[in-house]
């Protein structure tokens, strides 16, 4: 049975085609190469404060979920990582959130 359907299939098509994919995925492995070093280094941090939110930025990496930051402000978790607030700004920013008390 599976000799009958590798018969019928047309190996040059399947060949182009799998070229043509090959292409596309080196095509989009070259863009998105170049989107991440066209993005400039640092990150923005959007922390809550009693008279409102801050943005800080900072120039190294933005810290991973989950962790903890001690801040002049306070103690805060990051939340989640989410695009910068500022118009035409690539860099990520991290969402934090007050840390409960005692941590």
């Amino acid at each position: 049975m599976l000799d009958r359907r590798l018969r019928g299939l047309d190996v040059h098509a399947l060949a182009d085609h799998l070229e043509t994919l090959e292409t596309e995925v080196a095509d989009l492995r070259a863009r998105l190469s170049r989107s991440v070093q066209e993005r400039p280094p640092g990150h923005v941090l959007f922390l809550p404060t009693p008279a409102g939110y801050v943005l800080v930025e900072a120039n190294e990496p933005p810290p991973p979920v989950g962790q903890l930051l001690l801040l002049e402000d306070g103690c805060f978790r990051v939340q989640r990582i989410g695009r910068s607030p500022f118009p035409r700004d690539r860099r990520p920013c991290a969402i934090l959130e007050a840390a409960p008390h005692g941590i």
